[in-house]
């Protein structure tokens, strides 16, 4: 009897590990009672095989759970499709019969910040300010993210949201600062590190990233800024 798991993750993903697999309330120990093989030259391309499986034969409606990560690096949307190929031909176990593909879109959604200061009633872009993001209000439970481009004077530097040790953001020559990979909610923008002879914010920029769906498919998102009362909208339309 065989029962394989397939999943081929897009390029904007990267497979992490498998977590968890269970039949039923069962967990399955990995190499023992089910195994991970990746496809040579794609490690994206995943297969996870439960072993031995007509020793589960008692426990038929059960649930089959399959846990694993991914990180997005980059590509939006990222789409990954996975089957079920299973056999219920013990004479024949090279024979699975695939099942149909379940398609799912992953998404994530980035917002732009322009640092300036103005003299003479003219803005100007402000370099080498700090700021760091934040999901609560207090600003304690820090969104960690990694230069990805530092920027110049006419382009913004990019973080993107990362599980390691997060970085500081810094406006570059043009003040602008683009944060990528994040989730949908709400964020609190920090700034750190103020040049001298410039004021620094009186407190954290309020972010809040809103999606519309239509058919579980994404149409457009909207970024709300709100800070001292002021509020701006900009949407991805």
């Amino acid at each position: 009897y065989v029962f394989k798991f397939k999943d081929t993750l897009s390029a904007g993903l990267t497979f992490g590990g498998v977590t968890e697999v269970k039949v039923g309330d069962q967990p399955l120990t990995a190499e023992t009672q089910y195994k991970l093989t990746q496809e040579p030259g794609n490690p994206n391309a995943i297969t996870i095989e439960i072993l031995d499986f007509i020793t589960y034969k008692n426990q038929a409606g059960q649930p089959i759970v399959v846990k694993y990560t991914a990180t997005v690096n980059g590509m939006n949307p990222n789409s990954n499709k996975a089957t079920v190929e299973y056999s219920n031909d013990p004479s024949n176990p090279t024979i699975g019969v695939p099942s149909v593909p379940d398609v799912v879109d992953v998404h994530t959604f980035d917002f732009t910040v322009n640092k300036y200061f103005m003299a003479d009633q003219k803005k100007s872009p402000l370099s080498g300010v700090g700021f760091r993001l934040y999901t609560d209000q207090d600003c304690i439970n820090e969104v960690k993210v990694v230069q990805e481009s530092a920027g110049d004077d006419q382009n913004a530097a990019v973080y993107r949201k990362a599980e390691e040790s997060g970085v500081e953001a810094i406006t570059p020559a043009s003040g602008k600062i683009q944060f990528k990979g994040l989730d949908a909610g709400t964020y609190y923008l920090k700034e750190t590190t103020t040049p001298d002879g410039y004021n620094k914010l009186t407190g954290p920029i309020k972010i809040e990233i809103t999606p519309t769906y239509e058919k579980e498919k994404l149409t457009k998102y909207e970024v709300k800024y709100t800070y001292n009362d002021k509020v701006v909208i900009v949407s991805s339309d």
